[in-house]
């Protein structure tokens, strides 16, 4: 006998219920609405004030809820792509990022990055502690290859 917690049925009904229960009337589907975090593009720039090498990520809300408050952790030069889970010492924290909005996060690459003038990964980890419920917990680590200098 099928227990009924297992139940394929019931674990699309329960979110259902609890809706109607609040006062809400909503579908399966609603009830399972989340935000889904994306890198859409990363690039390397110069300011021009205060002369620094910087990293702009262009992130973008591609789900169906706000997603509240999360980390923009960025890595550079790494063996190999971080995981969620791993924290950068260069981060942002972001918040209140609607369905289908799009934000520019800016920081500075580290000066030791910046000295020998070379291409190197850039990493980027969105939403590190998981803090934002996803739809897709598998795409939010983003890396690209980049030169990592500006002429002053």
């Amino acid at each position: 006998m099928k227990s009924i917690a297992t139940s394929s049925v019931m674990r699309h009904l329960i979110p259902v219920c609890l809706a109607v229960l609040a006062g809400q009337f909503a579908t399966s589907e609603q009830a399972f609405a989340q935000a889904n975090l994306k890198v859409i593009d990363l690039e390397v720039g110069c300011s021009p004030y205060p002369y620094q090498t910087e990293v702009r990520i262009q992130v973008k809300n591609t789900g169906s809820t706000t997603a509240n408050y999360f980390y923009v952790d960025v890595f550079f030069d790494l063996p190999s792509a971080p995981s969620v889970g791993d924290y950068s010492d260069s981060y942002r924290l972001l918040y209140n990022l609607q369905p289908g909005q799009v934000r520019w996060v800016t920081l500075p690459v580290p000066s030791e990055y910046v000295e020998y003038r070379h291409n190197t990964w850039v990493d980027v980890v969105l939403d590190t502690s998981r803090w934002v419920p996803e739809s897709n917990e598998y795409d939010n680590v983003y890396s690209a290859y980049e030169w990592l200098y500006c002429f002053f």
